[in-house]
């Protein structure tokens, strides 16, 4: 399966770099952008019910198909009563054919599904080319 999908993906990228060559006029194929990885984080706060994180942290895992890690907090905040070291949010970060996979599965299926979905808005890119 992973072969499979990463020879369609493979065609797919060559076919948006040919693309991308033609319209910007890039001699170089390193000239082009490219996605390197995908990072999905969920926050949770300080949630006290341990049973709770870990349907969090299950969901996650199953979404993206890859063990999640913890992220602690850096610092102690009183506002938000957390103390540095408390678990805060679950991270995994996707690459090669996870990451196409997922994307694949995000773009053609998940947001099509969401309703009312009008499309991805370019204001929710940073300069860099981050979506959050």
């Amino acid at each position: 399966m992973a072969n499979d999908f990463s020879n369609i993906t493979k065609k797919k990228h060559d076919g948006v770099l040919a693309a991308l060559k033609e319209k910007f006029g890039y001699e170089n194929p390193m000239q082009s952008p490219r996605v390197l990885k995908v990072v999905v984080t969920t926050g949770i706060g300080s949630v006290p019910d341990k049973n709770k994180r870990v349907l969090i942290a299950d969901r996650l895992a199953k979404i993206t198909g890859q063990k999640v890690a913890d992220r602690a907090a850096k610092k102690s905040i009183a506002t938000y009563k957390t103390r540095t070291g408390d678990l805060i949010g679950y991270q995994v970060t996707l690459r090669g054919a996870n990451m196409w996979t997922f994307l694949d599965k995000l773009l053609h299926i998940a947001f099509p599904r969401t309703r009312d979905f009008r499309g991805i808005k370019t204001s929710g890119f940073d300069d860099i080319g981050n979506y959050s």
